[in-house]
């Protein structure tokens, strides 16, 4: 990329520090547990759930589901770059944040806000919403539990989301390196 070029761009920065997302996240956290609990609750009652996790063994299992399932979080947040902007699977990368306990994909291409935006938002509709939706029409405890598990752990993409929600579709957005968002590429002088 020539000078002349590179000068007439400029990245805003969309992205706070990872354990800032865990902290403001947690408005989201609340609103996601009203929105799934009391529905659930209105239509089936607690009970079942109660009686249900009682047992330490559904216990273990649902720990053991939350962990699978963070790393299945991470994994439809990469399938969904490489499906939605065709970005080569070798070009996302993989991790984990100590100081924050945050696991992350990251992509290392820049792509249109319209696919960051279904990139940050197919992990919850998939693990969480869908889920929470059957147990909604079923009642099945473990759709709900684990809905609501996957629901409240996407918290952190729901703040991307908020953040990013003035950038255009067609914008391109680069995902942040080390802390949650990305920066968003604004062509100047055209």
């Amino acid at each position: 990329m020539s000078d002349e070029i590179r000068d007439k761009e400029k990245e805003i920065d969309l992205s706070i520090p990872l354990w800032k997302a865990n902290i403001y996240s947690f408005p989201i956290f609340i609103l996601s547990l009203l929105v799934t609990i009391l529905p659930y609750s209105f239509l089936w009652g607690t009970e079942k759930v109660y009686s249900e996790f009682s047992s330490t063994s559904n216990f273990l299992l649902l720990i053991l589901i939350f962990f699978f399932g963070i790393v299945l979080h991470e994994l439809i947040h990469a399938i969904s770059w490489v499906v939605f902007a065709k970005i080569p699977f070798s070009k996302i990368k993989f991790g984990f944040n100590v100081r924050s306990l945050s696991p992350y994909a990251h992509c290392g291409e820049a792509v249109t806000a319209k696919v960051y935006r279904m990139a940050l938002l197919t992990p919850a509709i998939i693990l969480g919403l869908i889920p929470i939706f059957i147990s909604f029409v079923s009642g099945s405890v473990w759709f709900f539990v684990t809905g609501l598990l996957f629901t409240v752990t996407a918290c952190g993409d729901f703040l991307i989301f908020w953040l990013i929600r003035k950038v255009k579709n067609e914008q391109l957005v680069a995902d942040h390196p080390e802390r949650a968002g990305c920066k968003v590429v604004v062509k100047s002088g055209y």
